[in-house]
């Protein structure tokens, strides 16, 4: 479903559902490009890879969805934790 991008189509929802893209103006298509690039830094290997990567930051985006923790965040906070894998 990705296209073998699945940190892209991650970030890309996660950075749209926090408004990460309006809070520090950054340009999609330079958000693109540059997640594309990690993506393509990442080794062929059975576990510390791509999919893992955006596993990752599926997982902290949601158990910062529990309770009241994205409340207490400042959206700079946000942005570490996206980037943060």
């Amino acid at each position: 479903m990705s296209d073998h991008h699945p940190l892209l189509y991650t970030a890309f929802v996660l950075f749209t559902k926090f408004d990460l893209f309006a809070a520090f103006s950054i340009d999609r298509t330079v958000f693109v490009t540059l997640v594309l690039r990690l993506e393509e830094l990442y080794l062929d290997n059975p576990y510390h890879n791509r999919t893992h990567a955006a596993e990752v930051t599926m997982a902290t985006a949601f158990l910062a969805c529990q309770g009241d923790i994205l409340d207490q965040l400042a959206d700079y906070e946000v942005l570490a934790l996206m980037f943060a894998r």
